[in-house]
């Protein structure tokens, strides 16, 4: 960094600089140059690279104030509950999203049954069954398709009786006779 010389008619002597006005002396602090203990080379310090100014006077107060602590504060406490409001939300979604799953699986797994087992008449039934720990609320649609073979099924789950629909699943599930049973 090199050394400017101070403006407004000021010149080094010695250790301190005066400024040529007295009275602007007065109000500001004075400069003065202490020896960064480097040689230029010659064995002489060179005054006009290696001197860096030190404040005299009046000492710097250093620290925050109590508004700017404050302020600071109340910066880190909006920003904290937006991370946890975010990281609440992150959670119930995630929630959310594993009852949906346990759902569609209940309903994948009873339409499967209704496939193995084969008879099937038409209409509406309801029944419990337990999937990853939980009791799901499963409800079978069954209605005479085209074929006669052929069944269109639609199932419904909930986690409750009353409960709205989390997971349906449809399909077509072939009605087996009496000796195909047996197999």
């Amino acid at each position: 960094m090199a050394y400017r010389r101070p403006s407004g008619g000021a010149r080094v002597r010695g250790r301190r600089i005066r400024a040529a006005d007295p009275a602007s002396a007065r109000r500001r602090v004075h400069a003065v140059y202490v020896a960064a203990g480097r040689h230029s080379g010659s064995g002489r310090y060179d005054a006009l690279r290696f001197f860096r100014p030190i404040r005299v006077g009046r000492p710097v107060k250093r620290g925050f104030t109590l508004l700017e602590v404050l302020v600071a504060l109340a910066v880190v406490a909006l920003g904290l509950s937006a991370a946890f409001a975010a990281t609440g939300q992150s959670a119930r979604t995630a929630e959310q999203l594993r009852v949906r799953t346990l759902a569609q699986w209940a309903a994948a797994d009873a339409l499967t049954a209704l496939r193995l087992a084969g008879d099937l008449p038409s209409g509406q039934a309801r029944r419990e069954e337990e999937i990853g720990g939980r009791v799901w609320w499963v409800e079978y649609r069954v209605r005479q398709s085209a074929a006669e073979t052929l069944r269109d099924v639609e199932v419904r789950v909930g986690p409750e009786r009353n409960a709205p629909v989390l997971a349906a699943a449809r399909g077509v599930v072939r009605v087996r006779n009496k000796a195909e049973a047996g197999l």
